[in-house]
């Protein structure tokens, strides 16, 4: 049950992660092959498994995701903020400073202030209009973001 409650966070929190950090040009691209990568890995679960089926093997696979959380767990310090986020927070310096270390060395300076710029702007707005991102904070608010929010778990 853990497993698939973690499978399910993640297929919702990685492709907004992915929206948020990747260039505007580039992030159907990235959508799309978090997407494949989500379709590759249940492939590979599936031919594990058959490949394990046997009456000494099953035992591997319940090590196989143990191993797989615990890499995640190590490698889980090593994520940064979104740019979004930092600049949603009232942090544009650290925003531009994050954009400048996940954006290519030979990426020109105005691209990184503009795509920045629209990232000021789009908080702006938000904290303007009140909207929030947190589907909690609007279940707390909305009784169909609650329904929704219920019908879906």
């Amino acid at each position: 049950a853990m497993s698939g409650v973690g499978a399910g966070l993640a297929t919702v929190g990685v492709p907004v992660f992915l929206g948020e950090c990747a260039p505007l040009s580039q992030r159907g691209a990235f959508g799309s092959l978090h997407q494949f990568g989500v379709v590759f890995g249940i492939l590979a679960a599936q031919l594990l498994g058959l490949a394990l089926s046997t009456a000494r093997g099953w035992r591997y696979l319940f090590v196989a995701p143990a191993a797989l959380a615990l890499a995640q767990l190590v490698a889980a310090p090593l994520l940064l903020d979104s740019p979004a986020r930092l600049a949603a927070a009232g942090r544009p310096a650290d925003a531009k400073a994050l954009l400048r270390r996940i954006r290519p060395a030979a990426a020109p300076r105005a691209e990184i202030d503009a795509e920045l710029a629209a990232l000021n702007a789009e908080a702006a707005s938000a904290a303007r209009s009140g909207s929030s991102a947190s589907v909690l904070a609007a279940a707390r608010v909305s009784p169909a973001v609650r329904r929704a929010l219920l019908l879906g778990l």
